[in-house]
């Protein structure tokens, strides 16, 4: 299929459900390209089968696991929206969500195993998957926003295919990152769009369990383990993991890594220069309306320029009535 023709998630990973190459480590669990596509597909044709319609929401109250991508992509097969619940949110917040999402089911660790063993089907007829297409959206992401209460921004198939499109924008999905650590909270949306590039670029994705991820020497010796060479942190994440000896290998061999969540402080990239001088750092903190097209390079001691979106794609910077601002001054990136 054509890169323009190609407008869905299921559209885009079919292009490597043949392939052997590793696409999720995740503790003992290790799937290929093929093994993840196999399983996404048998998760969605179940789905359909017990009576999920496209456009029904789907929470997936699961935990950071290879099972969790599974899940994830296998609701957006059978033309579901997933919903990711974190485990950490308060119960108030947790049951708002669930009340405004209002899921047609809920999927559990346990649950979610199920739905990946094969089906015992009268006739021997497996389900048919629904047509969606690229305006069909995938997922909701709730976020705090500027109110404090959580808001769901809907994310449409097309915006995450647009996130390997055109791939010169994209230095995420450099030839020198290969393999990169996913140590984000799955809520964000920036999660969604690092764990979909990876994914529809052939990437591996490397998820850290609770204990390495608490544990500097094993988290260290898995991306060694691995090849990592790239990341997405929070600045604050990446700042302890610089003070850990454990880890001064294992960063030393990053190309590339990516701040959000969280103001850059200063210093960050003085340390960076010290601890990582092979690693292009990269920006996308406040910017959720670019991140599927483009990325901000920093550089230290320059002038940032923010590019433009990328073709049918618009940037504006609007005052608090939504009037474009004066040459210097300030306003909100629409």
């Amino acid at each position: 299929m054509a890169e323009a023709e190609i407008q869905t998630i299921g559209e885009a990973m079919a292009e490597y459900r043949h392939s052997r190459k590793t696409a999720v480590v995740c503790g003992g669990q290790r799937l290929s390209y093929q093994e993840l596509w196999e399983r996404s597909e048998r998760i969605a044709r179940n789905l359909v089968r017990e009576g999920l319609k496209k456009g029904d929401r789907v929470v997936l109250d699961m935990g950071r696991t290879g099972d969790y991508i599974c899940m994830f992509l296998g609701v957006a097969l059978a033309g579901g929206i997933a919903v990711y619940i974190h485990r950490g949110w308060p119960e108030k917040q947790r049951t708002y969500v669930i009340e405004s999402c209002k899921p047609r089911r809920t999927v559990t660790d346990e649950t979610a195993r199920a739905l990946m063993q094969e089906k015992s089907i009268p006739g021997n007829e497996a389900a048919a998957l629904p047509e969606v297409r690229g305006e069909d959206p995938f997922q909701i992401v709730y976020t705090s926003g500027s109110t404090g209460r959580p808001k769901g921004a809907v994310l449409a198939h097309r915006t995450a295919v647009n996130s390997r499109v055109p791939p010169r924008l994209s230095r995420m999905c450099a030839e020198r990152c290969e393999c990169r650590l996913v140590d984000l909270d799955f809520s964000f949306v920036a999660s969604t769009f690092f764990i979909l590039r990876g994914l529809l670029s052939e990437k591996t994705l490397v998820i850290p369990t609770g204990e390495e991820l608490l544990n500097a020497e094993r988290l260290a010796a898995l991306m060694e383990r691995e090849g990592v060479t790239g990341a997405f942190w929070t600045p604050s994440r990446l700042m302890k993991l610089l003070t850990e000896p454990a880890m001064a290998a294992a960063l030393r061999r990053f190309r590339v890594l990516a701040f959000t969540g969280e103001k850059i402080p200063e210093g960050l990239l003085a340390a960076l220069g010290k601890h990582m001088p092979e690693a292009e750092a990269i920006s996308v903190y406040g910017m959720s309306e670019m991140m599927d097209v483009s990325d901000s390079l920093l550089r230290p001691g320059r002038e940032n320029l923010l590019p433009g979106g990328g073709e049918g794609i618009g940037l504006h910077l609007l005052d608090e009535r939504g009037e474009p601002v004066a040459e210097g001054e300030t306003g909100e990136l629409c």
